[in-house]
């Protein structure tokens, strides 16, 4: 199944780019509809080449025909991408954990500017063989995949250091489009996982990564923060707030998994 996305970033194209391969903006990519909170594997990056490794998993709901022969549990990928920062272009293609030899999809993304916008283009052909339900599979990964990246979109941070950077105060990782206040409870299965954790889990993480996790999710005896809330609280840089983040959770989650 071939299929073509757009997303209208606002923001300048480099710095759209740049942050498309800056792991700390996956790791607050909590709670986005259909698909799971990505896992940045690795990164390596030469010149302005960045290749990297991140593991998905497909939340959202298969037609009952297709459950029936497939596990959505295992619906599990690691995406391997290849992005020309200065070139603007991305190469990419999914290695499934499972299904290996039913299911493969690559593709390319491609950003232009258009104004005080950055266009975002991903073209990319899907295929899962499996008899008579293969397509109804393809259909809702290719929805899910576009209602990611819609999503990933709404979370957007520039590369400023300003509170415009920032998303509203309404919601994180993107605002809540009715203007209502996000539900912090709503965080993927890594919030349950981690109220659950025994608290010597977080004897592996750096005083910062713990003084942010635990705040960021409201274990601290406190409500749930935004990153937004917990940059003034802390008064920490915005990227080594996020980093902090990143790091801090990629250290639980090899205990939590």
């Amino acid at each position: 199944m071939e299929f073509r996305f757009e997303q209208r970033i606002p923001g300048d194209i480099d710095d759209v780019a740049r942050a498309y391969v800056n792991p700390g903006m996956y790791a607050t990519m909590i709670g986005l509809p259909k698909i799971g909170t990505p896992q940045v594997l690795s990164r390596d990056e030469e010149d302005d080449v960045v290749r990297l490794r991140i593991h998905y998993r497909f939340t959202g709901n298969l037609p009952a025909a297709a459950a029936a022969v497939l596990d959505r549990k295992k619906l599990t990928w690691v995406e391997e991408s290849t992005h020309d920062v200065a070139g603007h272009t991305v190469t990419w293609r999914l290695v499934p954990d499972h299904y290996g030899d039913r299911f493969r999809a690559n593709g390319t993304a491609a950003y232009r500017s258009d104004g005080e916008v950055t266009v975002r283009r991903t073209r990319g052909d899907l295929v899962v063989k499996t008899p008579f339900v293969g397509g109804l599979v393809e259909r809702a990964l290719v929805s899910g995949l576009k209602e990611h990246l819609d999503a990933e979109t709404l979370s957007w941070i520039d590369g400023n250091d300003n509170d415009d950077a920032w998303p509203s105060d309404e919601g994180w990782p993107y605002p809540d489009r009715d203007g209502a206040a996000s539900d912090t409870t709503e965080f993927d299965d890594d919030l349950v996982s981690l109220h659950a954790a025994a608290p010597h889990l977080f004897d592996d993480l750096e005083p910062v990564e713990r003084q942010v996790v635990t705040a960021r999710f409201g274990l601290d005896g406190g409500p749930a923060r935004t990153l937004k809330e917990l940059q003034h609280e802390l008064g920490l840089p915005r990227d080594d707030l996020r980093l902090a983040y990143a790091d801090g959770l990629a250290k639980l989650r090899k205990h939590l998994r």
